[in-house]
């Protein structure tokens, strides 16, 4: 059998060093970690009511939100610090949230993350509002969290109507001057402009599809009614899904 130079030798047997050190090193990383998690403690009720206290939403232009804290500064002592993942369980009383929410991403850049909270998975909202919450990090630290929130939900989510009887209301809510002015996407397509337009309009144009969506504490499902007229309006119908009737029409802002 043909042996390999000296030189190919050393090189694979450095290869295989190189590799089994990382190996290790990761593993020993991993251990430490998960060593100096399990040393740390949920929050105490006092140090939660603490929390409480940084609540900065009264200041300035952030008046319309709910819960505003300002993190970078906080000692947490021996107590697990504030992610994106235990906000909805070890901190869910700092932010008045319950067993039956969660966040679900919504959108992110660099150092801030939006998310949007469900409850029993039903996003949240009012006429004005979605309830969500933004949290900005450094370094894999939470700093700052700003959130509009509906506290302490518990909303029956059971419905008395159909998607298809709810979907006959919103449509009909949403009066037309004559039946041209609702066309299929293909019909409407040239003016519509992504920059501007929703996606959803798209499928929304055919068939409106609900949403299933907690509305002033009230369990609804919202649709996007499209119409075309000069231009493209697309009308936010949310229909109570108790009793089928008009929780929300919003007409288009122009």
């Amino acid at each position: 059998m043909k042996q390999l130079p000296f030189n190919t030798m050393t090189v694979l047997w450095g290869i295989v060093f190189l590799l089994a050190s990382c190996a290790f090193t990761a593993k020993t990383q991993k251990a430490q970690s998960e060593q100096s998690n399990s040393t740390l403690q949920p929050p105490s009720k006092v140090f939660i009511e603490e929390l409480k206290k940084k609540n900065g939403c009264s200041e300035g232009k952030s008046s319309y939100l709910t819960h505003c804290y300002f993190l970078e500064d906080v000692d947490y002592q021996n107590y697990e610090p504030i992610t994106s993942e235990n906000i909805t369980t070890t901190y869910q009383e700092l932010f008045d949230l319950t067993k039956h929410d969660e966040l679900n991403f919504y959108k992110g850049g660099k150092t801030t993350t939006v998310y949007r909270i469900l409850h029993k998975k039903h996003s949240v909202m009012t006429r004005y509002f979605n309830s969500e919450i933004e949290i900005d990090t450094i370094n894999g630290k939470v700093t700052k969290t700003r959130a509009f929130v509906l506290s302490n939900l518990d909303a029956d989510t059971s419905k008395n109507i159909t998607i298809n009887e709810a979907r006959d209301l919103a449509i009909k809510d949403v009066p037309l001057k004559n039946k041209h002015e609702r066309y299929s996407f293909e019909a409407w397509k040239d003016k519509f402009d992504p920059n501007t337009h929703d996606p959803m309009w798209k499928s929304a144009s055919e068939l409106p599809i609900g949403y299933p969506v907690i509305f002033d504490g009230k369990v609804g499902l919202l649709f996007y009614v499209i119409k075309l007229t000069t231009t493209i309006e697309a009308h936010t119908v949310v229909i109570d899904a108790k009793t089928g009737g008009i929780l929300m029409n919003k007409a288009p802002e122009f």
